[in-house]
């Protein structure tokens, strides 16, 4: 019951608007500070969250290379190759491609992890409905021509995201809060590294209205830090593909935000995409973990 709470909360108000929010703060602020403000307010955040749970670091070496591997593979290259393909593609699109990941991650779970899982063809149903779905619920978007730059920047997070689930679903030792404490904190020296070799270090841009600055703390506080915490406890708890589905109800919750605020328009596909989607996630939430 709790990880199905946690996977709603984080489809909806955690990741589910975060892209809305890159969107909006891209107006005035460059795609990598956005990233290491909101890495910086969530690493932040996860020190207070350990701090107050208490939770100690029972293999501090594990721990260390878990957080490298998160920090790097699940957030330093696909949070900044996502916000670059919002640059060139509509946020729609973004999150509709994003629902590539469960594919890949189960791809590179049975052919990369061999002896750490078994072939289950229930959830193997599941993602393609849940992808079919979510490729349904707009195709406005990708019937039309988009930029191929797009594509190439979304498709090689979603790849990237694949590894790091497979990775942690395996390997994680550490309590979630400690893994995602130590993620957090690398992929901050990670961003800033890069901004200091390939960038000047001492230009920064900053929000430029109350709004966003509301949209940035949220980013951090919840759509990084609380939502990487939750994240990193269903790849313990559900395993890489059910956790990484969490992409197909991203893309719902985007429709859904645009049907019911922005009044755009709801076809038949959408309605069909979305009983694919619930069905997709439904299934998977039933069965063992995978």
């Amino acid at each position: 019951m709790i990880s199905s709470l946690y996977f709603l909360f984080l489809g909806t108000f955690g990741w589910g608007i975060s892209l809305s929010l890159i969107k909006f703060l891209l107006l005035t602020i460059d795609p990598l500070e956005i990233i290491l403000y909101r890495m910086m307010i969530g690493s932040f955040t996860l020190v207070l969250i350990l701090l107050f749970l208490r939770i100690p670091i029972t293999n501090i070496k594990r721990g260390v290379l878990d957080g490298l591997v998160l920090g790097t593979f699940n957030i330093a290259i696909p949070y900044y190759l996502t916000t670059l393909a919002e640059r060139e593609v509509p946020s729609s699109l973004v999150s509709i491609l994003n629902a590539l990941t469960p594919l890949f991650t189960l791809l590179i779970g049975v052919y990369c992890f061999p002896r750490k899982k078994t072939i289950n063809y229930f959830i193997i149903i599941s993602v393609f409905f849940g992808l079919i779905g979510s490729f349904l619920v707009q195709t406005e978007f990708y019937i039309n021509g988009q930029s191929r730059l797009g594509f190439f920047y979304t498709i090689s997070a979603c790849l990237s995201y694949a590894v790091a689930a497979n990775y942690m679903s395996v390997n994680q030792k550490n309590h979630p809060i400690v893994t995602a404490t130590i993620a957090a904190f690398f992929s901050v020296i990670l961003l800033l590294a890069y901004k200091l070799f390939f960038q000047q270090i001492t230009h920064w841009s900053f929000p430029h209205s109350i709004f966003q600055n509301m949209a940035l703390v949220w980013l951090g506080m919840i759509g990084s830090g609380i939502s990487l915490y939750i994240y990193c406890y269903l790849l313990k708890q559900k395993g890489a593909v059910v956790a990484s589905s969490i992409t197909y109800l991203i893309t719902a919750t985007s429709v859904m935000v645009g049907i019911l605020l922005l009044h755009e328009q709801f076809s038949i596909y959408s309605l069909i995409g979305l009983t694919l989607i619930f069905i997709s996630l439904i299934s998977m939430h039933i069965t063992k973990r995978s």
